[in-house]
């Protein structure tokens, strides 16, 4: 079964483990997920309130439905 997941966030949560930190991919576009391996800086300069989809080789497309009826999408 095919899932769409919404992922709004554009940069990496950042964790303190011990003295080092560790960063989790937000966007969902991570090769190494849950890990951030940078590719949310193919994210920057979406636009606000319009729903993205990316293709394997990271290249931005607009969704063609709104998909306001999923929750949490605001």
């Amino acid at each position: 079964m095919a899932r769409l997941v919404k992922h709004s966030k554009t940069e990496p949560l950042e964790i303190a483990v011990g003295s080092e930190a560790v960063y989790i991919c937000m966007c969902g576009l991570s090769a190494t997920y849950p890990y951030c391996d940078g590719s949310h800086s193919m994210a920057e300069g979406e636009e606000a309130g319009k729903v993205h989809w990316y293709d394997k080789d990271g290249f931005r497309n607009d969704a063609e439905e709104d998909f306001s009826s999923i929750r949490g999408l605001d």
